[in-house]
């Protein structure tokens, strides 16, 4: 990440002048980061909105993924589920979209079949004027590999991503970190405040396990909001 590697050169100076096309804003682009369309060389993702109630199946397969679960198979009781999916469906906090991957290879190769990638929101609360919401909600969402019905989920192996899109073929994501630097460092180093990665999606030709990896980032520049603490919520 020190540099940038002269095969990602390209997509990396592109997606620069995308970001700096946009009039200064108050925040820094903490939950989206749009694609202009003066840049027609990005294809944006044509996503179709889920019946969440109707995708219980889904959900139960994503949630048995979940880190706790995986270590502790036995601690997911089914009917105790049941009542948090209600739950979290009463109050709006699950949202899964579907898209086509309209390429047509995944790392340099060629598929054998269309690709799909879900989208799963857990209910992230976005608020870029809240500290602890640019710290730990900011991270976007959690992506699978799929066919078109669905039946096989190959999650991508990394940190929560968002806002994915291709360019020249290859499937790409976005990522605004905050860099909790000490007050001494924040002093010096305001440029570094906040940033954003980019990250391409590497992986097999089928429903395996994928990984999207970092090729560079972007500092912001300039003023630094003032962001409250937590304290002052």
């Amino acid at each position: 990440m020190s540099e940038v590697d002269p095969k990602d050169m390209e997509v990396c100076g592109a997606y620069e002048k995308n970001l700096n096309s946009f009039p200064e804003i108050e925040h820094p682009m903490v939950f989206e980061r749009p694609i202009s369309p003066a840049f027609k060389e990005f294809k944006t993702f044509q996503w179709t909105d889920l019946k969440v109630s109707e995708q219980r199946d889904t959900v139960l397969k994503i949630d048995k993924e979940l880190p706790y679960y995986k270590a502790n198979p036995g601690a997911l009781k089914i009917e105790q589920w049941e009542g948090q999916f209600k739950e979290r469906i009463r109050e709006g906090r699950i949202r899964l979209r579907l898209a086509k991957i309209d390429v047509n290879e995944i790392d340099g190769k060629p598929l054998g079949a269309p690709l799909y990638m879900l989208e799963y929101d857990p209910g992230r609360k976005c608020n870029p004027m809240s500290q602890w919401s640019v710290n730990y909600d900011s991270g976007g969402y959690d992506y699978f590999i799929t066919d078109q019905h669905m039946d096989n989920l190959a999650q991508i192996n990394s940190v929560p991503l968002s806002d994915p899109f291709i360019y020249e073929n290859r499937v790409y994501f976005s990522l605004f970190t905050y860099t909790d630097w000490s007050d001494w460092f924040k002093h010096r180093l305001k440029s570094r405040q906040h940033e954003v990665w980019l990250y391409t999606l590497v992986g097999p030709v089928s429903v395996g396990k994928f990984a999207a990896v970092p090729i560079c980032r972007f500092k912001y520049i300039g003023k630094i909001p003032v962001i409250p603490s937590k304290e002052d919520q």
